[in-house]
């Protein structure tokens, strides 16, 4: 696993110091990769030693000296999926994330993906343009109880 070292210019934010423990600390590519891609969770950007690291542990005290702690180089907040986007768009579409995926036509997506999107809180499309009735309905209509009716079905010609 490589470490990532800091580069000769980097600039401190001023007056902020991270004061937790060591251990805490991630300094190699794949463990920052790893915590970047948790959007759930705050990330600080210190330094130790030298080395880059990021933490979501430990604390920032504002007007610290560097010696009381390490310091600070950076900050993510958390980001969850549900506050990207458009609160309005979930209510009106009773969507858990503001997302929308799928096809426009030929039905290049399939049935599958739609109710994948909508078990996992997002609006998908199947793309019925250009597929033959028959298609539409097998799609719309699948033989397996575990799904609902289907309620609402745009079906739009150009």
């Amino acid at each position: 696993m490589k470490e990532s070292t800091l580069p000769n210019n980097v600039d401190l934010i001023p007056g902020l110091v991270w004061l937790g423990e060591k251990s805490d600390l991630i300094s190699t590519d794949d463990g920052i990769q790893r915590a970047l891609l948790d959007n759930e969770r705050p990330l600080w950007v210190v330094e130790q030693d030298g080395m880059l690291c990021i933490t979501s542990a430990g604390k920032i005290i504002p007007g610290l000296a560097a010696q009381d702690g390490k310091n600070v180089l950076g900050f993510a907040p958390a980001l969850p999926l549900t506050r990207l986007g458009d609160a309005n768009f979930c209510h009106t579409y009773h969507t858990q994330y503001a997302y929308y995926a799928g096809a426009m036509a030929n039905g290049i997506s399939t049935e599958k993906l739609v109710i994948t999107l909508g078990k996992h809180g997002l609006m998908g499309s199947y793309g019925s343009g250009g597929v033959s009735p028959q298609q539409v309905e097998a799609a719309i209509r699948p033989d397996d109880v575990h799904f609902p009716v289907t309620r609402l079905v745009v079906i739009r010609e150009n």
